[in-house]
């Protein structure tokens, strides 16, 4: 069981990056001005379709992630990140898998303006896995389908670079008024084998957001409220438009209550997409891996109380519900509830468990009939945080 969820090749990346982070951490003690938080995550989910008369379909994935934040001016941070993951489906006696790392991905920060302008340039490089056989794509399109949660949907990518800016209209200590507009360029990549480069669509988005402080029984709740406009270009396979995603809005609202001994953390997000266009029967399997092909809403509440002055357990639920997607296998609902954790180890470092058990349903993958679906997860995050 620990040789598949690792994997040889996850297992050596892993490895390099868990130094990575041991070296920035050691390095840290003699300039926290550089090193200003790592995360190292790890984390397992298991679901499985139940379809009656047909095999059940499992679809498992392990993965690691490292996150590392330095701190390069006063106002400028930079954040790079990557991932690894074991992936596995079985149908009946059939197995398929993928294990290799994700995208290595950079982010520059920089407050300015006496911090009410933003700017965030980002890029990834060329990095991942790439030219999937048939087998491999499947094991994309079954981890892709946003309802069953996966912390890595894609394995391979080619150069993205973009960029956004945020502008406060109103800073003020118990209110903030936000707009801002970004836009992300991707570049071809080589995704299936024996086909021609596939050259993502590139997206831009427009946004409007808001934080208020109110009071709920003399007690301060922070609510931030955020609404984006996104659309995207055509994506291309060789020299054919093949797919063309819909544009979206999307929403989120997130109230916390964070005071006294019991934490409440409440959010409510989503997604009204348009009508996607497939242009080529490529398409299909473009369609098919595509991450936001559907309209969405997903409610999370947790709830921690304190034990000591360090350390909180509570619960936590998570309500996801899909409609409108015209690839198969991704509209349905499932809901997920199991504890929460976090424990402070001291010297900046915080330990947060969280464990959930799911049930819902799902359309099948064919096409038609409803899936019952019942899973598992897990969740790790050792996270060190230095001096701003």
């Amino acid at each position: 069981m620990l040789e598949w969820l690792l994997g040889r090749t996850r297992c050596s990346s892993l490895t390099r990056a868990l130094a990575v982070c041991a070296i920035c951490c050691v390095a840290s003690r003699s300039q926290a001005a550089s090193v200003r938080e790592v995360v190292v995550g790890s984390d397992f989910r298991s679901w499985t379709e139940v379809a009656g008369a047909t095999p059940d379909i499992s679809t498992l994935q392990g993965g690691g992630l490292l996150t590392i934040g330095l701190r390069l001016t006063d106002n400028v941070g930079l954040v790079v990140s990557n991932a690894a993951a074991s992936s596995k489906m079985e149908i009946g006696t059939s197995n398929l898998s993928l294990v290799g790392l994700g995208s290595f991905s950079s982010a520059l920060v920089a407050h300015l303006a006496d911090d009410r302008l933003l700017l965030k340039l980002t890029g990834t490089v060329p990095s991942g896995k790439q030219n999937l056989d048939s087998g491999q794509l499947e094991v994309v399109e079954a981890i892709g389908r946003p309802l069953l949660g996966f912390g890595m949907r894609h394995y391979g990518t080619g150069f993205e670079g973009g960029g956004s800016a945020t502008w406060s209209l109103i800073a003020e200590p118990d209110r903030r008024i936000t707009v801002g507009v970004g836009g992300l360029m991707r570049g071809p990549y080589r995704l299936f084998e024996g086909a021609g480069d596939f050259r993502p669509a590139s997206e831009w988005a427009a946004t409007c957001g808001a934080s208020l402080v109110t009071a709920l029984d003399q007690t301060r709740v922070p609510i931030l409220i955020d609404l984006t406009v996104r659309g995207f270009g055509t994506d291309r396979l060789g020299d054919a438009d093949v797919f063309k995603e819909g544009a979206q809005v999307e929403f989120q609202a997130q109230g916390l209550a964070d005071e006294g001994p019991i934490h409440t953390n409440a959010v409510l997000r989503g997604a009204l997409k348009a009508d996607n266009a497939t242009l080529e029967p490529a398409g299909n399997t473009v369609a098919s891996f595509k991450s936001n092909s559907g309209s969405s809403v997903v409610a999370l509440l947790g709830v921690d109380h304190d034990l000591g002055s360090s350390h909180r357990l509570g619960l936590v639920s998570e309500f996801s519900f899909i409609r409108g997607s015209e690839a198969p296998g991704r509209n349905g609902s499932a809901i997920g509830v199991g504890p929460h954790g976090r424990f402070s180890l001291g010297s900046g470092v915080a330990l947060e468990l969280t464990a959930q058990y799911w049930r819902g349903q799902i359309d099948a993958l064919p096409g038609g009939a409803r899936d019952a679906l019942h899973g598992a997860s897990v969740e790790l995050l050792l996270r060190w945080s230095g001096g701003r």
